[in-house]
């Protein structure tokens, strides 16, 4: 891993479909970046390292984690979802940091690390950063939405303090999207406390004008995965009745708690009437998301009970073949479940095992050809096992189109061993 970070190779991958992967693997890389960066290096890498210094002086965080300029940059270099497309711009910043920005990058940083110190000092010195705070549209090159990090990190005073700022009682578009973000990251005490905040001068509005903000948020609250936090906004709607907003309740929630694997919390979102098959799309049809998150999470007890309340099983194995859960799709071939267009998901992702399991359950290994012939996958994968256990379950590689797709991705990717596998078996590579 070292040998990874040191050669920067985490960076050539930065534009590949990986994110559900990449991830955990590339922030603490950003990490590795900034505590090394040269002082000739990325401005902006420089720059959040300024940053982490000015949260380990000054922050008063009250937090001994953060008692080292290393430990700072660790913590703030792992807000609340970083996206790769973010963490590529980021590694090819060349423009110098101005003054201005790194205020905001402080700003943002005190936010993160719950420093009502460093946020007070970043607003006394320039006000006009609490709109940041207001605008769904405005983020943090680096951290990401304002208002979504002071609802996943803040706390109480912090929260206190910016929706009082600058106003007699309560900003309440402060007040609506920190419930929505604190319930969206499963902080159910910081949701009881932000509805309770100034409730009785100013009352909430979930009923009221469908043009005020507050309107529909106990619907986008559902978008967690704590079961304590969908329990209190469900008791929320008892208290504030409003069916045309909650056709569909449990939804966002729904949604949410398959993809962490919560099974409580989709039990219940489903009991407050979320669709186990998903939402509509084109009526009469579902999406079949949930099923098809659970299935590429693989997330077994999820699967087995969606699956019991009517969810498409074939959704289920063509996405679990896809991310190669061999155990799942095992479990669902014996359940006698027909694997149509899995086995292409499965060679195009490398997975032996669950291409071996699909043969051995009569997949006909010739079912797709041409370009997304499983074949012509295992050749992109330099996967000679599996190009060879093709070939002896009856894979035809002159099949239409099939010795073509494989001689060009060979080609395209200068796969010389390939190009001598395809012909060994009788293709002109020529």
């Amino acid at each position: 891993m070292q040998a990874i970070y040191t050669f920067r190779v985490l960076e050539e991958v930065l534009g590949d479909n990986h994110s559900h992967i990449l991830g955990e693997i590339l922030q603490p890389y950003l990490a590795h970046r900034v505590i090394h960066e040269p002082a000739n290096g990325n401005p902006l890498l420089k720059c959040i390292q300024r940053v982490a210094k000015g949260v380990c002086e000054i922050g008063e965080t009250g937090n001994p984690q953060l008692s080292t300029v290393e430990d700072c940059v660790r913590h703030i270099c792992w807000p609340l979802g970083i996206s790769t497309t973010r963490l590529k711009e980021i590694f090819e910043w060349k423009d110098e940091v101005t003054e201005e920005e790194y205020e905001k990058h402080l700003f943002a940083a005190g936010i993160q690390t719950n420093s009502v110190s460093i946020v007070r000092r970043c607003l006394a010195k320039n006000a006009q950063l609490l709109p940041e705070l207001r605008y769904l549209t405005a983020y943090n090159s680096v951290f990401g939405q304002y208002e979504r990090l002071a609802a996943a990190h803040a706390g109480e005073e912090l929260l206190a303090y910016l929706m009082k700022f600058g106003t007699a009682v309560v900003d309440r578009h402060l007040r609506t999207a920190f419930f929505e973000g604190a319930a969206r990251a499963g902080r159910a005490d910081i949701v009881r406390f932000v509805y309770d905040f100034k409730r009785e001068e100013v009352p909430w509005n979930f009923v009221g004008d469908p043009r005020i903000y507050e309107h529909s948020v106990l619907y986008r609250a559902e978008d967690t995965a704590s079961l304590e936090v969908l329990k209190f906004i469900a008791e929320l709607r008892t208290l504030y009745p409003n069916p045309d907003m909650y056709e569909e309740l449990g939804a966002y929630s729904l949604k949410r708690c398959v993809a962490m694997g919560r099974l409580d919390t989709v039990t219940y979102a489903v009991q407050l009437g979320a669709h186990p098959e998903g939402k509509k799309f084109m009526s009469p049809y579902r999406s079949n998301e949930p099923i098809q998150t659970a299935s590429r999470r693989g997330h077994i007890a999820i699967v087995d009970y969606l699956l019991a309340l009517g969810a498409d099983p074939k959704v289920a194995i063509v996405a679990a073949a896809e991310r190669g859960h061999t155990e799942l799709v095992d479990r669902l071939l014996k359940a006698g479940i027909a694997p149509a267009d899995a086995l292409p998901k499965a060679a195009a992702g490398g997975y032996l095992d669950v291409v071996r399991l699909l043969l051995d359950a009569g997949v006909d290994a010739n079912e797709v050809v041409g370009s997304k012939s499983p074949l012509a996958s295992a050749i992109s994968k330099e996967h000679t096992a599996m190009f060879k256990l093709l070939i002896d379950r009856g894979a035809d590689v002159h099949a239409a189109g099939v010795a073509e797709e494989c001689v060009q991705r060979a080609r395209r990717d200068g796969l010389e061993s390939m190009l001598l596998l395809l012909r060994a078996h009788g293709v002109s590579i020529d």
